[in-house]
């Protein structure tokens, strides 16, 4: 333990769980050394997990923490977080008051694995797509479907050697449809959750979105009903079997087919938006758990399907993020690169 110059606490709020990671800092660079985790909609604030996790480690292993990098799901302005499918916030202020913590830094969830990228071991990465090498330092970006749709840009610093993510709401941009079944599955959406707005990408790619297009599938074609499709109709869970059955029942395949071809389009639309040919690194929990699907015809050729920029997007290298731990190691470092 004498090796590290000092301790940071990495954390991670998502729509779902709440990770929180002791790191030890050595050589400019954070180790992760234990995490906790939290259902985030049983928790009462951050606050709580916070308190519970310092005094565990201070009590087990007379570890102190006093700084703090925290990526939030959903918009982060200054010293507050206004969150996505979270019925709580996060305000510094009050973080800082009931935790005793010297330094926080708060930027959104993708920002925090976009800092992780900046440390990402050969291991720690699966390469989805050959490209051809780019000299010098171009943009790279982060996109990841889970219990919703994050992005970033990563756009390098010569001074201080890193690359910088910049937040993004690209998740919540509109889904742009491209034939009649299409249209039919966006208003199948909107009839679900009855709104006459936009249909987003997120709406699609993620754990809700794989759910919907299943029903719609179930519900526009004449596809018989298998022990696969019971089951998964007679539950709430619907996403994890839709899941664990892709390779064994029709309906479950067909869904795929949509979501990873949508999850092409995104990619291939964000390379172009944000000139990202260092690479697009995938990251979020349905890529970690679905690895192969994108090895799926679908997903390359829809990457590749433009009119005028095709050689761009076939250069443009694509990789999966494997590292579970990327988020907790990206807020940590964090707090070395930014200031409160």
């Amino acid at each position: 333990m004498k090796k590290f110059d000092k301790y940071i606490l990495g954390i991670d709020v998502g729509g779902t769980y709440t990770n929180l990671g002791i790191t030890g800092v050595y050589k400019d660079k954070p180790v992760l050394l234990l995490s906790t985790v939290f259902e985030t909609k049983q928790l009462a604030s951050l606050s709580t997990a916070i308190i519970e996790t310092i005094q565990y480690i201070e009590e087990r292993y007379s570890i102190k923490v006093r700084e703090a990098g925290i990526g939030a799901a959903g918009i982060v302005t200054g010293k507050k977080a206004e969150l996505t499918h979270i019925p709580w916030d996060i305000d510094l202020d009050e973080i800082t008051k009931s935790t005793g913590l010297s330094k926080i830094v708060l930027l959104n969830d993708f920002q925090t694995i976009g800092y992780g990228v900046n440390i990402l071991k050969k291991e720690d990465i699966v390469e989805v797509k050959p490209s051809r090498e780019i000299e010098g330092y171009p943009n790279k970006a982060v996109v990841g479907a889970g219990t919703g749709l994050g992005k970033t840009i990563l756009v390098y610093d010569r001074d201080r050697k890193i690359y910088h993510p910049i937040h993004s709401e690209g998740g919540h941009s509109d889904f742009p449809v491209q034939n009649r079944e299409e249209l039919e599955l966006i208003e199948f959406i909107q009839n679900k959750i009855k709104t006459d707005k936009n249909i987003c990408y997120e709406e699609l790619l993620s754990g809700r979105g794989i759910e919907y297009i299943y029903s719609f599938i179930r519900e526009t074609r004449n596809i018989s009903d298998t022990i696969y499709t019971r089951e998964i109709d007679e539950t709430d869970e619907k996403t994890p079997l839709i899941s664990k059955y892709r390779k064994v029942d029709e309906t479950c395949r067909e869904t795929f087919k949509f979501f990873i071809k949508f999850y092409g389009r995104c990619i291939k639309n964000f390379i172009l938006e944000t000139m990202a040919r260092g690479g697009i690194y995938i990251a979020g929990g349905i890529a970690y758990k679905n690895r192969d699907i994108f090895q799926m015809k679908e997903f390359i050729d829809e990457i590749h399907n433009s009119i005028y920029r095709e050689k761009l997007l076939r250069d443009t290298p694509v990789y999966l993020i494997v590292n579970q731990d990327i988020s907790l190691l990206g807020a940590s470092l964090a707090v070395l690169y930014m200031e409160e």
